[in-house]
């Protein structure tokens, strides 16, 4: 009995380990990802600021090129960053993925019309494409600012800002201001 314990023990041991080794390398994948998400979540804000003070259903060539430049953007996170950020709290990489497909479907969408040209396509189909489009990039916005919260608390767990001594070292000549 006393040798299964022990087995237990050792086995929960390392377990324990394992599991704080992939939480670090998380930490260290969300520090790698943070300024990609950064830049995501700024681009998102300013598309969503665009729909807001747009007339109706009119969309110009200036909002298609932020809308590409989203998804130029979004593509700078990796499928393989995900799979190491998944043990991260709230979802973090399950947000960015869906966020990211988001991303994606309103891209082909920005394909299609610029193919067709907006001014050939008909009224309804406007009204539907920009719904579409706004929708999609509303519920990104909405999931990459949870995501690029819980990126930022593990980058300072994962890879905190150097202190003075490991920036500057610790001589008595560094701290000291002669004249």
């Amino acid at each position: 009995v006393s040798a299964v314990v022990v087995a237990m023990f050792l086995s929960h041991k390392t377990e324990s380990k394992l599991e704080k080794a992939e939480q670090v390398r998380a930490e260290l994948e969300a520090a790698r990802v943070s300024p990609a998400l950064d830049s995501l979540a700024s681009a998102l804000d300013s598309v969503y600021a665009t729909f807001l003070f747009k007339n109706d259903h009119e969309v110009d060539g200036d909002l298609f090129g932020r809308l590409e430049h989203l998804a130029l953007l979004a593509a700078l996170i990796s499928h393989e960053s995900l799979g190491r950020m998944a043990c991260l709290e709230d979802a973090c990489a399950h947000r960015i993925a869906r966020a990211i497909s988001n991303i994606e479907k309103t891209s082909v969408v920005v394909s299609r019309i610029n193919s067709i040209g907006w001014a050939n396509v008909p009224m309804m189909q406007k009204i539907f494409w920009h719904g579409e489009i706004y929708s999609s990039v509303n519920e990104a916005r909405d999931l990459v600012l949870v995501a690029q919260r819980v990126c930022n608390r593990a980058t300072n767990r994962g890879a905190p800002m150097p202190t003075g001594e490991e920036k500057y070292g610790h001589g008595i000549d560094v701290d000291v201001l002669d004249d």
